[in-house]
């Protein structure tokens, strides 16, 4: 069995030439971080939990926000590659601490 331990960050496919995703949105990539936000709510006690329903909305850019707070990220609320890679690491991280 391989670990993901020693993984690079999943790649951003989506998001080519510099696009990201941001509120308004509603897809499956949405819900993806919809559900990696809700785990990381076990080591962020300060996230609300939320619904997952892929909709980018004003609680996902906030709980967006204060992941980017967390990780020394400039506090877009929208997802791009720098924060991707974050909540990518973080939720391995979680993951492994599961």
């Amino acid at each position: 069995a391989s670990s993901v331990k020693n993984d690079p960050p999943l790649p951003l496919y989506l998001l080519q030439n510099g696009q990201s995703i941001f509120k308004g949105e509603k897809s499956d990539v949405v819900m993806i971080i919809q559900i990696m936000l809700n785990a990381l709510t076990v080591s962020y006690d300060d996230f609300p939990i939320l619904n997952i329903d892929g909709v980018f909305g004003s609680e996902t850019e906030r709980a967006v926000r204060r992941f980017q707070m967390r990780n020394n990220i400039s506090q877009s609320g929208i997802i791009d590659k720098t924060t991707w890679n974050a909540l990518i690491l973080n939720f391995r991280k979680h993951l492994e601490n599961s």
